[in-house]
């Protein structure tokens, strides 16, 4: 009974943190900001939001595939020896690491981006500009990347079976998409509310340092990812 509330609590835990870490991947103020442009500016805005999302999709499935192929417990079933796959997975990691902590510093310092136009260039090709929009955005995202990366980590470490990882997955990648959803809703329910939403969502990004908070964030993660590695080659 306790092993089976153990497991509960546990799957609970990886469950809220999979929702949460889905919400920072999927974060993006140039794209949330483009699907609201969209709506208030195309007759095919529910098609070209969906084009969006489905865009940002790829660009996180892509991000988990990399991440959890090269976990060790992936690694063993392609590498005979653990040794060797647990070198394969270190030196991945520090890889990684070392991109987090350059792409935390970029983040931080580069210049914003020229939101306001990404909708009208987009709009001008259509479906297939605003899927590679949404992917190419989300795929060099710092915060996606950073937030996939760990979201891979709690999948892959699960000790449920395989059904219990789809279910993580496929929640992690719900919460992705969910403000581009919220969006689509309420252009459908309250259209009128569109353009409030888009100047309070400007006004929100000329108050509040994201940039710092992801970036700082990055860095942190992608130096502790390399303590831990090298901390590992020296153990074994």
């Amino acid at each position: 009974m306790l092993e089976l509330i153990d497991s509960l609590w546990l799957f609970i835990g990886a469950l809220l943190a999979i929702v949460v870490l889905g919400i920072i991947a999927g974060f993006s103020p140039t794209l949330y900001i483009t699907q609201i442009g969209i709506a208030t500016t195309s007759k095919r805005a529910r098609s070209l939001m969906v084009s969006l999302m489905m865009g940002v999709l790829a660009g996180i499935i892509l991000l988990s595939i990399f991440f959890q192929f090269f976990q060790l417990d992936t690694l063993r079933s392609f590498i005979d020896s653990t040794i060797n796959a647990l070198r394969v997975s270190v030196i991945s990691n520090l890889i990684v690491g070392t991109i987090f902590i350059i792409g935390g510093f970029w983040y931080i310092h580069k210049k914003p981006n020229r939101i306001s136009e990404d909708h009208k260039i987009a709009l001008k090709s259509g479906y297939s500009a605003l899927v590679a929009l949404g992917f190419f955005r989300t795929f060099i995202s710092i915060s996606g990347a950073t937030a996939t990366f760990l979201a891979s980590g709690i999948i892959s470490s699960s000790k449920e079976d395989i059904f219990t990882r789809i279910v993580l997955t496929i929640i992690f990648l719900a919460a992705v998409i969910a403000p581009f959803v919220v969006i689509l809703i309420t252009m459908q329910k309250h259209p009128k509310n569109i353009q409030r939403l888009m100047t309070w969502f400007k006004a929100q990004l000329h108050t509040f340092n994201y940039k710092l908070i992801i970036g700082t964030a990055a860095i942190l993660l992608g130096s502790s990812v390399l303590i831990l590695n090298v901390l590992k080659l020296i153990t074994y």
